[in-house]
């Protein structure tokens, strides 16, 4: 067959139990001495009444074949898999006694009469649609659509979900694998490579094959698709942040100051420089400020309130020279350090994979830094990787001598694993953290001042304040509890 990698899955949605009334906490949250009361705490519970169910089928095609779709046909009778010839049942075995239902035909019935009372689903876990289709959709819930056959293939995988209705699974599972959910569809492809005049020996142009498959009812856990959703969030999409550079020692001083919106980005891509400063005469002083969206963090349907932003790694490349941005001809980079480091940001990433599989060295981002990964503690940590490093050193060695050219660019680590480390010889990081809290604090703020400005008496929190209030509205309130600081 041109079918390979065939897998199958049973879904079952559960509803989120959001009725905590009655639930003893124990510690009365809300006043209530004998803590019967609405619980204090977030807490995901979830209520097997009302569960919706669906088969899940995946394979992929050999990479030469595309979808079969016959533009004078309806998506019954045609396309990759025509929704017609989907069928599915429950019992211990596949024979003449298994009642095989047309399921996504009758739901895509449904589907084009816009029709949510229409009952859906195997007969014994019929539904209605809407009710169906509310408990696949509710927050956090898969989002998964029923009965679509793929119109292109470009990866040449391929996933069919098939509504099977609700309950279905309930008092079914058992160890002996004796009741199971069988499945058959056909799947119609199209050779593009072929001549398609078997008659000649040729091979046939179009494909066609019945993929019959069962999968036997057993129990399985729980996975919370608000916590998959959340792990799987593209940073770039629930966060932005803001460099501000300099200082103010009030509102009437923030003019002064360059902030530089949107810096933060997962594509990697290589920009062009641009020159920073300011008319603060503290312009070496840059405060990075890392802002969530409230959509996704305080209100959103991924219910997000107990995670937050947290800085793990922060390298920085300091350079001392005036580099041409563009610099490379017919593939050949300046001389320039500016022109070397852009040369390896625009490298193409690299997941270190090899002939017997992935390498666990890490992850190349580009040419210049790499993921290295410490699989037992289950964290990756930001590398600079050797090409960087020839380029910008760490630690420039002293010029040798009757030698008066000094390093130009060199790569600083000003956060690493959420520790702020301090350069040989230094009393103090080259970065630091400030909670809101320490900024208010007078002492707190005498400290912060004496790496700042090594003025104790400077007024820390109008500072503080002024410089991020900008970028970052809220910090006076509350709403914003750190920011980060990186003396350049």
């Amino acid at each position: 067959t041109f079918l390979e990698y065939v897998n199958m899955r049973l879904v079952s949605i559960l509803r989120e139990d959001k009725d905590f009334s009655g639930v003893s906490t124990g510690t009365g949250m809300s006043g209530n001495a004998n803590g019967d009361d609405e619980a204090g705490e977030r807490t995901v519970r979830t209520n097997t009444t009302g569960n919706v169910n669906y088969v899940q089928v995946t394979f992929t095609l050999g990479s030469k074949y595309t979808v079969n779709s016959n533009p004078n046909a309806d998506k019954y009778e045609s396309g990759l898999i025509p929704l017609d010839s989907v069928r599915v049942g429950r019992g211990t075995f596949l024979d003449a006694s298994t009642s095989m239902e047309h399921v996504c035909q009758e739901y895509e019935l449904a589907e084009d009469a816009n029709d949510d009372t229409q009952m859906v689903g195997l007969a014994v876990g019929r539904v209605a649609k809407g009710v169906f289709d509310d408990g696949v959709e509710q927050d956090c819930g898969p989002q998964a659509a029923m009965c679509t056959s793929p119109s292109s293939i470009p990866d040449s995988f391929v996933s069919f979900n098939i509504p099977l209705g609700s309950q279905v699974f309930d008092g079914q599972a058992s160890n002996d694998l004796s009741n199971n959910i069988f499945v058959d569809f056909v799947v119609n492809a199209l050779d593009p490579t072929a001549s398609g005049t078997p008659n000649n020996g040729d091979d046939p142009r179009q494909m066609k094959t019945t993929l019959t498959a069962s999968i036997p009812i057993v129990a399985g856990g729980i996975n919370i698709f608000c916590d998959g959703y959340t792990a799987k969030t593209d940073l770039k999409d629930v966060a932005d942040a803001a460099i501000v550079v300099g200082t103010a020692a009030g509102a009437a001083e923030l003019t002064r100051l360059r902030i530089i919106e949107g810096v933060a980005s997962t594509d990697l891509a290589a920009v062009n420089s641009t020159q920073i400063d300011t008319d603060s005469i503290e312009s070496a002083l840059m405060t990075l400020v890392l802002r969530g969206s409230e959509s996704y963090f305080a209100s959103g349907a991924a219910q997000t309130g107990g995670y937050s932003l947290e800085l793990d790694d922060l390298i920085t490349l300091h350079m001392m020279e005036d580099g041409d941005a563009g610099s490379v001809v017919d593939g050949v980079a300046s001389n320039s350090k500016e022109a070397a480091v852009l040369a390896l940001l625009k490298e193409a990433a690299d997941d270190n994979s090899e002939a017997n599989g992935l390498d666990t060295d890490g992850y190349k981002l580009n040419g210049a830094f790499r993921f290295a990964i410490a699989r037992a503690d289950g964290v990756a940590k930001l590398e600079p990787t050797p090409e960087l490093l020839a380029v910008c050193p760490f630690n420039p060695p002293r010029p040798a001598p009757g030698n008066s050219e000094l390093e130009t660019c060199i790569t600083r680590r000003d956060v690493r694993s959420r520790t702020y480390p301090a350069r040989t010889g230094s009393d103090f990081p080259t970065a630091m953290e400030i909670f809101n809290s320490e900024v208010m604090d007078d002492e707190s703020g005498k400290t912060v001042n004496t790496w700042v400005l090594a003025d104790e008496e400077a007024a820390l929190s109008a500072q503080v304040v002024a410089a991020t209030s900008d970028p970052c509205p809220g910090t006076s309130n509350g709403d914003y509890s750190k920011a980060s600081f990186a003396d350049s």
